[in-house]
């Protein structure tokens, strides 16, 4: 159960206002506070799912505290997770555009056990396994992979890290 005062039950509890508990006051944010009803409503959505997310963290910290943690940490504000999702997705949308680039120079089979190699963390060895042929074979595929990866990107100051 969640606790009635907290700013997701308040916020859930008024459809027509985003609630926040500040430290001294309760602030409503109201319709006539946005350009227009699209926003509110995307803004009341997002601080509804925001405060449903804490409200949980919070429920599941406190069912397994551990007595040699330090919980005097203030929560992050609804202002603070936004940003924190925003930048998530963002950088989602960058590591799929990644992706998508790399499998475009790469052949389908030095794609496949690329990833197999450095996502799913296969040795040589079992990725030749798989397929059949010898881990050497594997191991040149993926370094020719690589290279092409690296040439492709070394115009962008990357660096091989996989």
């Amino acid at each position: 159960m969640y606790d009635k005062k907290s700013d997701y039950a308040l916020n859930k509890l008024d459809p027509d206002a985003i609630v926040y508990n500040g430290v001294a006051d309760t602030y409503r944010l109201t319709r006539e506070d946005f350009s227009n009803e699209e926003e509110f409503l995307r803004w009341k959505t997002i601080s509804d799912l925001n405060y449903e997310d804490t409200e949980k963290s919070q429920r599941s910290d406190n069912e397994c505290l551990s007595l040699s943690e330090d919980y005097d940490a203030p929560s992050p504000s609804v202002e603070e997770l936004t940003l924190i999702r925003l930048r998530n997705q963002e950088e989602a949308k960058g590591r799929a555009s990644a992706i998508r680039r790399i499998r475009s120079i790469l052949t389908e089979r030095q794609y496949r056990r690329l990833w197999l190699y450095c996502v799913k963390g296969m040795t040589e060895e079992q990725i030749g396994i798989v397929e059949g042929i010898s881990h050497q074979n594997v191991s040149k595929s993926i370094l020719a992979a690589r290279k092409k990866v690296l040439k492709k990107f070394s115009k962008q100051g990357a660096k091989m890290t996989f």
